[in-house]
């Protein structure tokens, strides 16, 4: 056994034994679900079921059973019926896929098969293919031939060598079969997410894949206990049961996962006693019940009538004051104070107009006329009478004396007599208009009040209304008075209320007895005992569902304690993945980008979630692509692809669709070898539109003596096997021209002439490549930049053969051309012997150039 399988063989066991310690910490139900998966069982609903009951019984949901201990052998960690040695042989029967043409097949060389196809010509739908049947991180969807009315549905044949037994599959048909796991593609789409996201391991030791299928059997588990939690974590509806309060209600609706059976039980059961007291309580009650309504109704009223008493001494007490000694002295006074100012305003001014040619000087007709005529003459002129002015009613001019009386008029309106007079005047009318508008009807008959103080207090309804009458006379006397202007002689009256207050308290009494009877107490007690009663029939006619209640909250509060230990199969699951992959992954990728000449300082972030590994490449905390050239990136990707597969302990092939678009030409060279090299262990496939680097993956197989085949697509996905670019390799040795000498001796005259032309050109070719890599030792190349002078030492010639060499290389090119420009053959006809003569001797000259 070699050392690496000696190592891998050690880690392998060390990190079973890991595993098996995980297990064995486990509960029951727990290390039941990794028997399972060591086992290599699928973890199905049976499974499940049989862990969700083993996992009540942990809760102490469940009766607690004898069960077989569980002991570990070491698992089986095979995944799928993968081939250790696995064979892409052939692509054929395509159906559907874009307008890539039917009927076209690829076979692949067990080691290296390189396909070349120019842009557009249909190499990027059988790229599409593969990466829909194979691993890929950027499948697509594959469109149909928009060409076609009914497109057709993809189809395609796969042919495999597993395991030295031929395997037919067909797609979509067998795209569960796990060989087509074993292949990977990479390409221009899948390089952007190996460098911009965060990946996870899809090919990693199986053996820790485990917690990836532990964590999944958890989240199975889980998802069944929650959805049970979900149904018995119900709210507690029992209470709308039970309508009215009761200890019985208090006590449902305090139900918990706390209340025990013996608490459930204290109000059961409801017997024959407790119905015949129902019974009882029930009928003391809807008798005592009638009673205490017609007592509400009662009190009811007394307290309307009660509300109306306050208002009605406010509105007697408010008439009393308009009668009052102080009052009857305030109106005679106002009398007296009315006369002195028209007494007053009479003598001194109202003389000065007394005139024969006038009646009523003096009166209110006569002061009304001389103020509307001071306001009329105001809208004439300001300063009316002013010289010039006419009387305001015959239009006469005005002479002196006129104008002195009209003077004399405003001037009586502007006196302070009259003014006084005025303000009297106006408070007398107020005062009138204010006692006629009083109303003395404040007990009326008709009213509630009124009637109910007449029907239950007749004495009390006869002096009120008889007091409110001799003080209607009362205003009746006064309001005549003043009318007349003329002082009067009353004493006050005043409407007693202390009568209606001694109702209001006893009205108030009343009530109060009314409400502290016994009958409510006693009524109130025996709703209360018929509610408790009822509510204790209802309670015991529902009882499972109060049990049912209690079992569901305490079943619930035991689910919710369950412990999955999650954050312990990521934190073992990455513990185990750093020691027993991610490191080792980590420096298969530094070699890697080493061989590349990719060394960026590339860091790689390890981070584990429910068991499964992802990582993230990053360039000094930030995504490569937002910092290296795109070549650079290519580099990069290309080797976190190539670490992955080389850490896949299933991956037999890898398949790359132009894996170094837009790279110059060294890191094409060295992108090309480094491919090459993967040859040596697993089959690879390249398809490309990229002729130097064609050239040099082709270089880089040779070099390696690997097979290989070539292949060219044309004209929309037509395959043609076993072509390629026309490439110096094909020069190496003489099958070219040895090809056209065979077409030549079956040829007609006409072609045969034009056929031996391209076979002495192509002959001639041949001189030129065993010049340039055998005799030069690849000091110059067409796809390179330098001539690589270090290797002249190499070169080793003598006289002999340099001459023999121009001699039979310069035959050739005159023979290339199709005539003969020398007259030493001038009679020699151009034949396939002579080409066969021709190749004949450059494979002499080559021997001979090995013994030198």
């Amino acid at each position: 056994m070699s050392d690496v399988n000696e190592i891998a063989t050690e880690q392998s066991e060390t990190l079973v034994s890991e595993i098996k310690h995980f297990a064995n910490e486990l509960p029951y139900w727990g290390r039941f679900l990794v028997a399972k998966i060591f086992e290599n069982q699928d973890i199905d609903d049976t499974v499940i079921d049989s862990a969700y009951e083993l996992l009540l019984e942990d809760l102490g949901i469940k009766e607690s059973q004898e069960h077989e201990d569980i002991t570990f052998e070491d698992p089986d960690f095979t995944e799928g019926s993968y081939g250790t040695q696995v064979v892409f042989e052939k692509l054929e029967n395509i159906e559907g896929v874009n307008a890539l043409s039917e009927r076209q097949q690829l076979l692949f060389d067990n080691k290296f098969t390189l396909i070349f196809g120019a842009n557009g010509a249909g190499k990027s739908g059988y790229v599409r293919l593969l990466k829909q049947v194979f691993h890929s991180r950027s499948k697509e969807t594959i469109q149909p031939n928009i060409n076609e009315d009914t497109p057709k549905n993809v189809k395609a044949s796969f042919s495999f060598k597993k395991d030295g037994t031929s395997l037919p599959l067909s797609y979509p048909t067998d795209e569960a079969n796990s060989i087509f796991e074993q292949f990977a593609v990479f390409d221009g789409d899948s390089a952007q997410k190996y460098l911009k996201e965060k990946n996870q391991f899809t090919f990693r030791p199986s053996g820790l894949n485990f917690f990836g299928k532990y964590n999944t059997a958890i989240n199975q588990l889980e998802a069944k206990l929650k959805e049970q939690i979900e149904q018995k974590d119900t709210d507690n509806n029992l209470e709308a049961l039970f309508e009215g309060e009761s200890d019985i209600k208090s006590f449902v609706q305090g139900v918990s996962k706390s209340t025990t059976e013996e608490q459930v039980a204290q109000y059961t059961p409801f017997s024959e006693v407790d119905k015949q007291k129902q019974e009882q309580v029930e009928k003391e009650h809807d008798e005592l019940s009638v009673k205490v309504n017609s007592s509400k109704k009662e009190i009811e009223a007394l307290e309307k009538l009660k509300a109306l008493i306050q208002p009605k001494i406010s509105e007697i007490t408010a008439l009393n004051a308009h009668f009052t000694t102080e009052k009857m002295d305030e109106y005679n006074k106002l009398i007296t104070g009315l006369n002195a100012f028209e007494t007053q305003a009479i003598s001194e001014g109202i003389s000065n107009f007394s005139t024969d040619k006038l009646k009523e000087v003096g009166s209110t007709e006569w002061k009304s006329f001389i103020t509307s005529a001071d306001t009329f003459a105001k809208k004439q002129n300001p300063d009316y009478p002013a010289n010039d002015e006419t009387c305001l009613l015959c239009h006469q001019p005005l002479d002196e004396n006129a104008k002195d009386l009209i003077s004399k008029y405003w001037t009586f309106i502007k006196s302070e007599a009259e003014q006084n007079l005025n303000t009297h005047i106006q408070t007398l009318t107020s005062k009138i208009n204010l006692l006629k508008d009083l109303s003395f009807d404040l007990l009326k008959e008709d009213s509630v009040l009124g009637e109910w103080i007449k029907t239950n207090h007749e004495s009390t309804f006869i002096i009120i209304t008889t007091q409110l009458g001799v003080l209607k006379t009362l205003c009746g006397t006064i309001t005549s008075a003043l009318d007349k202007r003329e002082t009067f002689q009353a004493t006050s009256i005043e409407v007693k209320t202390d009568q209606l207050t001694a109702l209001e308290n006893g009205i108030t009494t009343t009530i109060r007895q009314l409400k502290s009877d016994e009958l409510l107490t006693k009524l109130t007690d025996l709703k209360k005992e018929k509610t408790f009663l009822l509510h204790k029939q209802k309670y015991n006619q529902h009882l499972s569902k109060v049990k049912d209640l209690v079992a569901n909250l305490k079943w619930v509060d035991k689910a919710n304690k369950v412990k999955y230990q999650k954050r312990k199969v990521t934190d073992t699951e990455k513990l185990l993945s750093n020691k027993y992959f991610n490191d080792e992954y980590v420096l298969a990728f530094n070699e890697i980008c080493e061989e590349l000449n990719g060394n960026f300082g590339i860091t790689i972030n390890h981070t584990g979630s429910g068991g499964t590994s992802f990582r993230q490449l990053e360039l000094k905390g930030n995504s490569p692509s937002t910092i290296l050239s795109e070549g650079e990136q290519k580099v990069i990707a290309i080797a976190d692809f190539l670490a992955e597969m080389k850490m896949s302990e299933i991956n037999q092939g890898l398949i790359f669709d132009d894996p170094v678009n837009s790279l110059d030409d060294d890191r094409k060279e060295i992108i090309a070898k480094r491919i090459a090299k993967e040859s040596t262990t697993k089959q690879v496939i390249i398809f490309t539109h990229d002729k130097p680097f064609f050239h040099h993956v082709s270089n880089a197989v040779e070099q390696l003596e690997l097979s290989f085949k070539n292949h060219m697509i044309e004209s929309i996905g037509k395959v043609y096997l076993d072509n390629s670019p026309r490439i110096e390799a094909k020069y190496k040795n003489t099958e070219i021209p040895t090809g056209y000498l065979r077409k030549s001796r079956a040829a007609a005259p006409e072609e045969r002439s034009l056929i031996l032309a391209h076979g002495f050109a192509s002959l001639a070719t041949c001189y030129e490549y065993f010049v340039k890599n055998n005799m030069l030792r690849s000091i110059i190349s067409p796809f390179d930049k330098h001539i690589k002078l270090s290797k002249i030492k190499e070169i080793k010639l003598d006289n002999d053969f340099s001459e023999k060499f121009v001699q039979y290389y310069g035959n050739v090119c005159d023979l290339k051309e199709g005539h003969l420009p020398s007259d030493s053959y001038s009679n020699l006809e151009i034949n396939s012997d002579l080409l066969d003569e021709e190749i004949n001797k450059l494979n002499q000259l080559k021997e001979e150039y090995k013994n030198i």
